[in-house]
């Protein structure tokens, strides 16, 4: 009997070390979906702005609050406030006035000449 129990207390550790690195190694997303609200939200503002198109749209983690990327492109010239207007319209979706949110505009670059 006590070596069964000597067993038990040296596999315990053992087992909980091949767990933890078992549920380490586990692919995860890079980024995961926004909310429906959000979507919506930045989707109706984007297709009212000419030359701006919609890349991408995550979250960082599945916590509820972490930030909210977005990454839009352009080939053409933009309003001054289009940053300002995405953050305010994601705040407004999510609730939260002080929710962290990245904006990222790439231009285009200009076609080359023949």
């Amino acid at each position: 009997m006590s070596f069964t129990l000597l067993a038990v207390i040296l596999a315990a550790p053992l087992l909980m070390n091949v767990l933890e690195k078992s549920r380490a190694g586990q692919a995860r997303p890079a980024i995961y979906p926004v909310s429906a609200d959000v979507r919506n939200a930045v989707w109706a503002y984007i297709r009212n702005q000419q030359n701006l198109d919609l890349i991408t749209m995550a979250r960082d983690s599945v916590e509820p609050d972490t930030g909210i990327t977005l990454m839009v492109t352009t080939d053409g010239p933009l309003k001054s406030t289009i940053n300002d207007d995405l953050v305010d319209i994601v705040r407004k979706a999510r609730g939260n006035k002080d929710a962290i949110v990245r904006v990222f505009i790439l231009l285009e670059a200009p076609q080359a000449n023949p």
